[in-house]
């Protein structure tokens, strides 16, 4: 198997982890009882203690392709450095007020992500909307893959490029996630 296969066998798998300050994610994968490999998305918000709350589930379904098998994900890949295989909008709360009464929610926009093995790592780069066509990031981080998945969070007023960056250094061309619309 390649090293970034998920083995299901053994029950459900943390396969992408994304934190974003006081809030987190998680992708769950697991085999359902047809078989077939589905994922789950939760999340959670960090408290003034730092203790994360019980996550909850957003979203879920099949995962198109098996994580246990890299030439699965690769044929659904079809050469590609990594494609959005979900994104999906949700109202979260959390804890932006300075009230628990006043917090109305923050939309967030997550994108679960198929990525090919000749991938090292993901370059994420994040500014903000108003940031002009150069597209100058205020903040870069890379993502270590665990897994042939990842996630990525979009807030209110961000702009996020995706940038595949292959074993050998080369980085490809960027991908822009959409910031939620509302």
């Amino acid at each position: 198997m390649d090293r970034r296969s998920v083995d299901l066998d053994g029950g459900p798998v943390a396969a992408g982890v994304r934190t974003d300050g006081g809030l987190g994610f998680v992708l769950v994968l697991h085999r359902r009882k047809d078989g077939f490999a589905a994922s789950e998305l939760y999340w959670s918000t960090r408290g003034p203690d730092l203790r994360w709350t019980v996550a909850e589930h957003l979203s879920g379904g099949p995962t198109g392709c098996d994580p246990a098998y890299g030439s699965s994900w690769e044929a659904v890949l079809a050469d590609a450095a990594f494609t959005v295989l979900s994104s999906s909008e949700s109202l979260l709360s959390t804890g932006a007020g300075v009230f628990e009464e006043e917090d109305e929610g923050e939309l967030v926009g997550v994108h679960e992500l198929l990525v090919s093995r000749r991938v090292g790592h993901l370059r994420i780069e994040r500014s903000a909307l108003g940031a002009g066509p150069s597209y100058a990031p205020h903040t870069v981080w890379e993502q270590r893959l665990a897994s042939p998945f990842a996630l990525v969070a979009v807030r209110p007023g961000e702009r996020v490029r995706v940038v595949a960056v292959e074993r050998d250094g080369a980085a490809g061309e960027g991908v822009e996630l959409l910031p939620p619309t509302g």
